[in-house]
């Protein structure tokens, strides 16, 4: 008996490290994300019985899940064996990774029961203040323009921003001091961090969370959580040298230039030439969508026609259209854009359900699934965070975890009516014979 509780207890200690170290590596390492996906992978492989186990518990409520991230392996196989049979392995590895990220979620489960999973709060709060710390170093210290730690300033500012997102949750169950502050701490951290990246695709996500939080928060917590954003917001943009103000004067000045029909080379004129670009190709090949080369060659010979400005090659050239659902359209036509579609809008389907159903106390998990969930498909209006292999682990692994602390979250309730129900029939009065 003592030999199976310290196995337990080893058990809980090693998951909660690798759960709050998540995170943190994520944020400040380069090599953090594809790490942490592999120890989990490895972890849950000790634990392999115990997960399998779990897995056909929660069966019906996470196999749509599964199915969506199953079915974009499942595409991508199809058309690598279609298109080119020799590039199935490097075609199959981030779909294959991402779908073996189920891992974590079966990790936590396993692992970390009850309020354990609360390391995972701990663990964003804390990488949201180093990556402050870090951003503000760059930027104050060492003089660059747009922060990034280790990582591209657009992939740092929106990991940090999902940072934001984590801890503005984790402030909805915080049930002493330490923890709200803690929490607070985070969320500020995390906005900041993202601000001084220069990263505006995921602004617009931390002003509607902020708003949210404010509504689902009861009492005082909430309305410090929004004034104290509002005070970072309105420091970040009366202060030049953060860099905010000009960022979001440059974007207006950038539209209002291509509108007025300026062909310069800006930020976002490449994007919404991008993008236009991308509606032209994807009616070409709906069903099937057409390689990155092939696309390519095909808006050369628009720009010598004069149908596309020349800003779609302008130096650096972009490797993607800007976009994530334009993205998939034009390279994988209308079936692959429904899978990915079904990998956002399957986790917002099991998130909302899960935020219903929780018991107070108990929401965080999955309410900050649901703004992870959000905070990308924001991301993936101005980015394409699914084209590197880190910022589609990121996501999977985030929801895979988030499902897991979730349906633990759950878990205390349903023991509690079995046990109601176990008590109501050990006391109900036995018939006469």
């Amino acid at each position: 008996m003592q030999t199976l509780a310290a196995t337990s207890q080893r058990r809980r200690a090693w998951a909660a490290v690798l759960v709050f170290l998540f995170p943190l590596l994520s944020l400040v390492s380069a090599a953090g994300v594809g790490l942490c996906a592999m120890l989990f992978v490895l972890a849950q492989l000790a634990l392999l019985r115990d997960g399998w186990s779990m897995l056909r518990r929660h069966w019906r409520a996470t196999r749509p899940v599964l199915f969506a991230f199953a079915t974009l392996l499942a595409l991508e196989a199809a058309r690598a064996l279609a298109l080119e049979p020799s590039a199935l392995a490097s075609a199959l590895e981030k779909p294959l990774r991402m779908l073996l990220a189920v891992s974590a979620m079966l990790l936590v489960q396993v692992a970390c029961p009850a309020r354990q999973w609360q390391w995972l709060w701990r663990g964003a709060s804390v990488a949201a203040l180093a990556g402050a710390a870090l951003a503000a170093w760059q930027r104050w210290g060492v003089g660059l323009e747009r922060p990034g730690g280790v990582l591209n300033p657009i992939t740092f500012g929106n990991f940090a921003a999902c940072l934001a997102l984590l801890s503005m949750a984790a402030l909805v169950d915080a049930r002493s001091l330490p923890r709200a502050s803690l929490a607070l701490g985070g969320a500020l951290a995390g906005m900041a961090a993202s601000l001084l990246s220069g990263s505006r695709g995921g602004w617009i996500i931390l002003v509607l969370a902020t708003a949210a939080l404010c509504k689902v928060s009861r009492g005082r917590l909430g309305k410090l959580a929004f004034a104290s954003t509002l005070l970072l917001l309105s420091a970040c943009w009366l202060a030049p040298q953060t860099g905010v103000r000009q960022r979001l004067s440059d974007g207006a000045a950038d539209i209002s230039r291509y509108l007025g029909g300026d062909g310069t080379a800006t930020s976002l004129s490449i994007r919404l030439e991008l993008w236009k670009a991308g509606l032209m190709l994807a009616r070409q090949h709906p069903w099937r969508g057409q390689s990155t080369a092939q696309y390519k060659a095909q808006m050369h010979r628009w720009v010598e026609q004069g149908r596309l400005g020349q800003a779609v090659f302008a130096a650096p050239e972009a490797p993607h259209l800007h976009n994530d659902a334009l993205q998939v359209l034009v390279t994988r036509g209308l079936p692959g854009l429904a899978a990915w579609l079904a990998t956002l809008l399957l986790p917002l389907r099991f998130f909302a359900r899960q935020l219903a159903a929780a018991p107070d106390g108990s929401r965080g998990p999955a309410l900050a699934g649901l703004l992870l969930v959000l905070a990308y498909a924001s991301f993936g209006l101005s980015e394409v965070m699914f084209w590197s292999l880190k910022g589609s682990l990121f996501y999977a692994l985030m929801v895979f975890l988030l499902m897991g602390a979730s349906l633990n979250a759950r878990a205390p309730r349903r023991r509690a009516a079995l046990h109601l129900r176990a008590v109501s029939a050990v006391d109900e009065p036995v018939p006469a014979p």
